[in-house]
C-alpha cells in the first residue's frame, strides 16, 4: 500500500474507537446434492455475468444463490457489492452486516461493511469496523487504520489524527509522507511552531530533497518570517544546479520583494532568467512580480520584457505582455508584431484579452484586410466570442462585403452576454448603417430602435437615425425631436448641426436652417457634404450664387461628384 495513504492511519495501540463483540458464526444450511448443484449453479452464472459488466443480471443469480442458502457469506457480500453499485445504501449495509456476521474473520467482509457506514453516513459504526479490521493485524490493517484516521479529519478530531500519525511513524519510521502530514495536522491545530519543526525534521534527515527545503521555505513565508526563509535558500543555492537553482533564485526574489529590497530582487529575478530553464508557468509568476515593483511605467516594462524575451523567446504572455506595454505607450503598429508573434507560437492557450488586443489594434490603425483576416481565425479559435463577429463585420464592411458583414453581425447578437450592452450596442448602430445602404429601411429603423433600447440618451444613434429618416422624408417629426435630443447631448458637433439642418430643410423650414447649417460649417469648413446641403439650403432661401459658391468648394473637395456638377449647370428643381 502506498506510504502516501498512511499518515492518517491509527495503530491498534493507542485508540479510542470501542470494539464490538464478535458474533459467533451462524450454523451452515444442509444442502442435498440437487440443491447444492442449483446453488453452485446460480452462483457461476452470477459470478459471469458480474464480470463481463451485467450487474442486474447479477444481483439476480446471486440472489437466487442467497434464496437456496441464506447461510452464504459469501454470497450476501456480492448482493450487497451489487445493492452499492446501483445505490442502494440500505440493502448493502444489511446484506454486508449479514457477511460479517456468517463470517467475522474474514478482512474483505468487513472493510466492506465498513465503507458501506461510510457511505450511508455511519461515522461510529464505519469507526467500530475499521477497529476490528485493525485488530485482525493483517494485510488489510494498514489500510482500516488509514480509513479510520480519514474519519477522525472529516469529524475534525485532529488529535487523533495526530495520534494515528504517530503511530504510523513508529512503526514504519520518520518517512517523508507521514513527517509531512503531521506538518499539516499541526496546521489544522492551529500549532504552527510544530508545524514548522516537523518540516526541519524532514530538512534534516533528507538534506538533498529540494522540495522539503522549499516546503520549509513556504511556511517561513506565510508566517512572514522572510529572513529565515531567504537564509534557507541562501544555504541550498551553492548546492543546487539547474533548473532547481533557477527556482531557488526565483523564489530569492519574491523573498527580497516581500522585505522591501527592490535592487537585490531584480538582481536575483535576472539570475534565475539565465539558462532558460524555468517552465513557462514559473517564467510568468517571476514577470508579473517584476512587473508589479515597476508600477505604472510602461515604458520599463517594455525594457524588462524585451530581457525576458532574450531568454525566453518562445514564451507567448510574455510577447503578448510586450505588445501590451507598447499600447500602453502609444504604439499599435509597433505592438502588432508582439502580439501576432504571441498568438502563432504553440503552447498553453492564451486568454481571449490578448486576441481582444490585437483586433482592437488591428482596428484602431485602420488595418483592414488583416483584421478581416485575423478576425476569422480568431472566430474558429473562439467561436462563442461575441467580440469576434463584431472585429469581422467591421473589416467586411470597410472592405465592401456588406452582406456578409450582416451575416456575421447578425449571428454575432445571438452570442452577447447580459453584460455585454455596449458591443450589443456597437452591433445594432453598425447594422442599422448596413441596412441603409441595402436600402432595407425596415430593419436599419429596427436596429436603430433596438439600439435606443439598450441606451437611449446616446447621441450617435439618435443622430444617425434622424439623418437617415430626413434623407427618406420620412416621420420628420421624430426625426427633429431625435436631433435635437443629439444636439443638447453634443451642442458643438458638426455632423449633429448639419442633421438638424437638413430636417430642417426636409420639412420645408429652409430660413430655420440656415443658422445650424453655417454654426457647422464653421466646425467643420473643408466637409464637401456640409458644403453641398449648405448650398441646397441657400438656393431655397433664393440665395443663388451663394448656393452655387457653396457648391463649387464642394465640387473641389469631391471631384467628379455628378450631382453637385448638375446643380451648378441647373441649379435645384422646382419645389413641389
Amino acid at each position: 500500500m502506498p506510504l502516501i495513504v498512511l499518515w492518517l492511519a491509527v495503530l491498534l495501540a493507542g485508540l479510542s474507537c470501542s470494539r464490538s463483540r464478535v458474533t459467533a458464526p451462524a450454523p451452515p444450511t444442509i444442502l442435498n446434492e440437487a440443491q447444492q448443484n442449483q446453488f453452485q449453479y446460480y452462483f457461476f452464472e452470477g459470478t459471469t455475468a458480474k464480470l463481463i459488466g451485467k450487474w442486474e443480471q447479477a444481483e439476480q443469480f446471486f440472489g437466487r444463490a442467497y434464496a437456496l442458502d441464506p447461510h452464504s457469506a459469501v454470497t450476501a457480500y456480492e448482493i450487497a457489492r451489487m445493492s452499492l453499485q446501483r445505490g442502494d445504501g440500505p440493502k448493502a449495509q444489511r446484506l454486508a452486516q449479514k457477511a460479517v456476521q456468517l463470517d467475522p474473520l474474514n478482512p474483505w467482509y468487513l472493510q466492506f461493511l465498513a465503507q458501506v457506514y461510510q457511505n450511508n453516513g455511519l461515522p461510529k459504526e464505519a469507526a467500530e469496523a475499521w477497529t476490528r479490521l485493525i485488530a485482525m493485524d493483517n494485510e488489510h490493517s494498514l489500510e482500516a487504520l488509514e480509513n479510520l484516521a480519514n474519519l477522525h479529519i472529516q469529524n475534525k478530531s485532529y488529535n487523533a489524527a495526530m495520534d494515528c500519525a504517530d503511530a504510523i511513524e513508529q512503526k514504519l519510521g520518520p518517512q517523508p509522507e507521514i513527517l509531512d502530514q503531521k506538518k499539516n495536522i499541526w496546521l489544522l491545530l492551529g500549532k504552527k511552531e510544530k508545524a514548522i519543526k516537523e518540516i526541519q525534521r524532514l530538512v534534516s534527515l533528507y538534506p538533498n530533497e529540494l522540495g522539503h527545503r522549499l516546503g520549509l521555505v513556504q511556511t517561513f513565508s506565510e508566517q512572514g518570517e522572510y529572513h529565515k526563509a531567504l537564509s534557507l535558500l541562501q544555504e541550498a543555492l551553492p548546492l543546487t544546479e539547474n533548473p532547481n537553482r533557477a527556482r531557488l533564485l526565483l523564489a530569492s526574489a519574491e523573498l527580497y520583494d516581500a522585505l522591501g529590497q527592490t535592487q537585490k530582487s531584480e538582481e536575483a529575478f535576472e539570475e534565475a532568467l539565465k539558462g532558460g530553464v524555468l517552465s513557462t508557468e514559473e517564467i510568468l509568476q517571476g514577470v508579473f512580480r517584476s512587473l508589479e515593483r515597476v508600477g505604472d511605467s510602461s515604458a520599463i516594462k517594455e525594457e524588462k520584457l524585451r530581457r525576458v524575451l532574450e531568454f525566453y523567446p518562445n514564451a507567448p504572455m510574455v510577447h503578448a505582455l510586450l505588445g501590451e506595454a507598447l499600447i500602453r505607450q502609444g504604439k499599435p503598429r509597433e505592438a502588432l508584431g508582439p502580439y501576432c508573434k504571441a498568438l502563432e507560437l504553440t503552447g498553453d492557450p492564451l486568454p481571449y484579452i490578448v486576441w481582444q488586443q490585437y483586433l482592437s489594434a488591428l482596428l484602431d490603425l485602420g488595418i483592414m484586410d488583416t483584421l478581416e483576416i485575423k478576425s476569422r481565425i480568431a472566430l474558429e479559435r473562439h467561436p462563442g466570442q461575441a467580440l469576434n463577429y463584431f472585429f469581422l463585420g467591421i473589416a467586411l464592411s470597410q472592405n465592401d462585403k456588406k452582406i456578409e458583414a450582416i451575416e456575421f453581425l447578425q449571428s454575432g447578437l445571438g452570442y452577447t452576454t447580459e453584460d455585454e450592452t455596449d458591443l450589443r450596442l456597437q452591433m445594432h448602430i453598425l447594422l442599422g448603417d448596413l441596412y441603409h445602404q441595402q436600402q432595407n429601411h425596415l430593419l436599419s429603423d429596427k436596429n436603430y430602435r433596438d439600439a435606443l433600447k439598450i441606451q437611449p440618451s446616446n447621441a450617435l444613434v439618435l443622430n444617425n437615425y434622424a439623418y437617415y429618416l430626413g434623407l427618406r422624408n420620412q416621420e420628420l417629426d421624430r426625426a427633429l425631436m431625435m436631433s435635437q435630443q443629439a444636439l443638447e447631448i453634443e451642442p458643438d458637433n458638426a455632423s449633429y448641426l448639419d442633421t438638424y439642418a437638413w430636417v430642417l430643410y426636409t420639412m420645408g423650414r429652409y430660413a430655420d436652417a440656415l443658422e445650424p447649417m453655417t454654426k457647422a460649417l464653421r466646425l467643420s469648413p473643408e466637409n464637401a457634404t456640409m458644403l453641398d446641403h449648405y448650398g441646397d439650403i441657400l438656393y431655397r432661401n433664393n440665395q443663388t450664387e451663394a448656393a452655387k459658391a457653396q457648391w463649387g468648394k464642394a465640387l473641389q473637395i469631391d471631384e467628379g461628384n455628378l450631382d453637385i456638377q448638375s446643380k451648378l449647370r441647373s441649379g435645384l428643381p422646382a419645389r413641389p
